[in-house]
């Protein structure tokens, strides 16, 4: 299962025992049962003062093609992320999770802080796990871990392997990568294509491959989810994209809002460009 996550939480942002921030330049991390037990009632933010920090300006780059002021948007969300993610018992804080420490997905999180223009929000979550601005990843999450919640002692180890920086590449990507089987794979895509089509088909959209646009929107379902398979297959993205995408689907007014979501970085679709006169050229 996966969590969104707030990159370098414990430097940035965690509290010890003793109510002193830790040492963003500290070169071991403090252990679990040395940060305060109880959720952060403030969480400390940089102050950079009148200039325009290298992430600060990436988010601005990406942003110039949404109309309006959306790279303020993405800065708001961020920081309402942070109060989730201080909303935890020690050894869940820097999670995106739900009051019982479950993931929350994107739509979730929308409910939650009261967002309910899904296609912004899926923007903006993309802008921020972009690798240029890294201020949010998507990680594997261990559910086995919420069970011990009252015992921070036994999550530290898994504390420690999800929040040290002094982690190799190579080990961060292992531990984010899906273990699925090929079945495994297979059967989540085919379940969640047929979700998605009857999610998409419940808001009048026209999926009957009896006319021109029904099959036309078909085809472009099964782009997307092609596309995503072989994201999974790669270890870029795990299963769970395909429920991630009846989700949309069901929210989705119409298909074009559809599309426009799953072409955000989140989904990272590329529509398929086609002629409608080669098949008949060639026979």
């Amino acid at each position: 299962m996966q969590a969104y996550k707030i990159v370098d939480w414990v430097r940035q942002y965690e509290v010890t025992v003793g109510n002193h921030a830790v040492d963003k330049y500290c070169e071991e991390l403090p252990p679990v049962e040395k940060l305060r037990k109880s959720p952060l009632p403030y969480v400390r933010v940089e102050n950079t003062g009148h200039g325009i920090t290298p992430t600060a300006q990436e988010i601005i780059d990406k942003c110039p093609a949404i109309k309006g002021m959306f790279e303020m948007a993405v800065w708001g969300l961020y920081g309402k992320l942070l109060i989730l993610a201080a909303n935890q018992p020690r050894g869940f804080r820097g999670w995106i999770l739900d009051q019982k420490q479950r993931p929350m997905h994107a739509q979730q999180i929308g409910r939650t802080l009261g967002i309910f223009c899904t296609e912004s929000l899926n923007r903006a979550i993309g802008i921020l796990t972009s690798p240029e601005v890294g201020l949010l990843e998507l990680c594997e999450f261990r559910q086995t871990c919420a069970r011990l919640r009252n015992n921070a002692q036994d999550c530290a180890s898994f504390k420690k392997e999800t929040e040290s920086e002094s982690d190799t590449k190579q080990e961060k990507d292992s531990r984010c990568a899906p273990v699925d089987s090929d079945s495994a794979i297979a059967e989540a895509r085919e379940a969640g294509l047929k979700r998605t089509i009857a999610n998409l088909f419940e808001r009048r959209a026209n999926f009957n491959p009896k006319t021109r646009q029904g099959r036309a929107n078909n085809t472009t379902v099964k782009d997307i989810f092609d596309q995503l398979e072989t994201a999974v297959r790669s270890g870029t993205k795990t299963t769970e994209i395909f429920a991630a995408v009846a989700d949309e689907a069901r929210t989705a007014s119409k298909m074009s809002h559809f599309v426009t979501v799953m072409e955000s970085e989140q989904f990272g679709y590329v529509p398929e460009k086609r002629g409608w006169f080669r098949k008949a050229r060639q026979t």
